[in-house]
């Protein structure tokens, strides 16, 4: 009972927190196309529509993981999307200068997109799967919850993240918080069959150390964000 108590609060926090992080990645996406290769409206309506998209091919893809390990299996999804949400400003900008056009640039942001979308879409299931084992009958209360994270997510970067951090420092922040959530779920280790203990505490640790490699970057993100800029003021096509 007692862990259930301990479980359930991060794991409802986890439908929150994620959901906030999925969609401030693609929103950073968006703003960053629209730096790049202006036209807002159309950067923000192609984004938003191929993220949608992704969640919905991503949700049916996570079909297969459900009858595994669904924690073993959303730590895997956390690690990935806390290297591509995390870095990817930093991905962009090198997207950027290996790009010999805007076409090539402009594939690889929305392939990008596509990979962030589709790994979030494996968010809600497995969360699902997850509680299910704790508390049944809660799928209502997940959507929920998750809508609310998402809606928050897009009232922060517009009133806080955008004007006040700016692109570079908010993706490494999003990206820590996608970290120390997945660094969280060792609370639920007790459901992990024996078999997948081992990996599980691998993938914790990786995450572990992710959250500190993106700190890191967080703390250099002014010179970071100078150098970045530099390379984007002296290159054209």
């Amino acid at each position: 009972m007692s862990t259930q108590k301990r479980a359930l609060p991060i794991l409802y926090g986890a439908v929150f927190l994620l959901a906030f992080c999925s969609i401030v990645y693609e929103l950073l996406l968006a703003q960053a196309l629209t730096a790049f290769l202006e036209n807002t409206v159309l950067r923000y309506s192609i984004t938003i529509g191929l993220y949608m998209f992704s969640l919905g091919m991503g949700s049916l893809l996570a079909e297969r993981a459900l009858s595994r390990h669904p924690l073993v299996t959303l730590l895997g999804v956390e690690t990935l999307l806390t290297i591509l949400g995390g870095l990817s400003i930093v991905i962009v900008y090198g997207l950027y200068a290996l790009s010999a056009s805007r076409f090539i640039f402009s594939g690889g942001v929305h392939l990008l997109i596509i990979s962030i979308g589709l790994l979030s879409g494996f968010e809600m299931p497995l969360l699902m799967e997850i509680i299910r084992q704790y508390k049944p009958d809660t799928e209502h209360r997940i959507l929920a919850i998750n809508y609310a994270g998402a809606f928050v997510g897009t009232q922060v970067f517009a009133f806080v993240f955008l004007p006040s951090v700016g692109l570079l420092a908010t993706s490494f922040t999003v990206g820590l918080v996608n970290a120390l959530m997945g660094v969280l779920f060792m609370a639920c280790g007790k459901i992990v069959p024996e078999e997948s203990r081992r990996r599980f505490k691998g993938m914790i640790g990786a995450l572990a150390v992710l959250g500190i490699i993106i700190f890191l970057c967080l703390c250099f993100a002014e010179t970071l964000n100078q150098d970045l800029s530099s390379l984007y003021l002296n290159k054209g096509w």
